[in-house]
């Protein structure tokens, strides 16, 4: 979870504290205001060696809902972000120090020596501080767990809905979100293609992507990358991992298996093929 706290002075710079998961970072506008440079001469010092950088140890980077609250955060600040920014980088310490390293001026050296003792270096926290701490972090837990059997009821009553909504359909179809949908899809995908010959296989495979989303309350595109991110730390090959697709995602699902199914016998009731 990402949020801001007080200000800090770090060398001539007041540096609004932002913590990722407790750690504290920095947003590429600060990492070049602290260095006297542009943001972009930061943006090209990490093109240029993005090899160099790991994401998690060196930088976070914002996507989706998580951009989203950080934008809430920082809206009212100078750091306020467009709206129309769909990706944001946060520079922990180790990536502060690289970019330092590659920008290699005597005002970043400066300042990333700065960031250390004052900015990253934090002052233990007094008893106080600590129970203050802890006590916000139940009530945002509390509130994340009420969220979340908030988004479970909703989809237990949508599927409920849906499955009084599907009625007469082949019972080989709907099958409680046991075994693999690949087949079922694509069997699906055909019998859609001949009833709308004018529409693309990649709409069909989209069309149902999106209801599926909507009712199971994901982002299919999301969990994709995480699975490739995952397979890649276990060390599989890249063909594997380029061989994945949604289809894949909604299989590792049980959940997902049977929205998916009662999805394709709404559409086909609907649409009559």
């Amino acid at each position: 979870m990402i949020k801001t706290s007080e200000t800090v002075e770090v060398a001539d710079k007041e540096l609004l504290v932002i913590e990722n998961n407790d750690q504290r970072v920095l947003t590429t506008q600060q990492v070049a205001d602290g260095y006297g440079c542009t943001t972009n001469v930061v943006k090209n010092a990490f093109a240029r060696n993005k090899e160099r950088f790991i994401e998690g140890k060196h930088y976070d980077k914002l996507t989706g809902q998580t951009l989203r609250d950080f934008k809430r955060e920082v809206m009212n600040s100078d750091l306020a972000i467009p709206d129309n920014v769909n990706t944001f980088y946060l520079w922990t310490e180790r990536g502060c120090a690289l970019l330092s390293k590659i920008i290699d001026t005597d005002r970043a050296w400066e300042f990333q020596e700065a960031l250390v003792d004052n900015y990253f270096k934090q002052r233990p926290k007094s008893q106080a501080e600590l129970i203050a701490m802890m006590a916000q972090q139940a009530v945002e837990q509390e509130h994340r767990l009420k969220q979340v059997e908030t988004e479970q009821e909703q989809i237990r009553r949508d599927m409920e809905s849906l499955r009084r909504e599907v009625t007469n359909v082949d019972s080989t179809l709907v099958i409680d979100g046991v075994g693999s949908v690949n087949f079922d899809v694509k069997q699906w995908v055909k019998s859609a293609k001949k009833a709308f010959p004018d529409s693309d296989y990649s709409d069909i495979y989209n069309y149902l992507y999106e209801t599926i989303e909507q009712v199971g309350r994901v982002k299919l595109n999301i969990r994709l990358e995480n699975k490739k991110k995952r397979m890649r730390e276990q060390g599989a090959s890249e063909s594997d991992i380029n061989s994945l697709t949604k289809l894949s995602v909604i299989d590792d699902s049980r959940a997902l298996r049977e929205i998916c199914r009662l999805q394709m016998a709404r559409i086909r009731q609907r649409y009559k093929f």
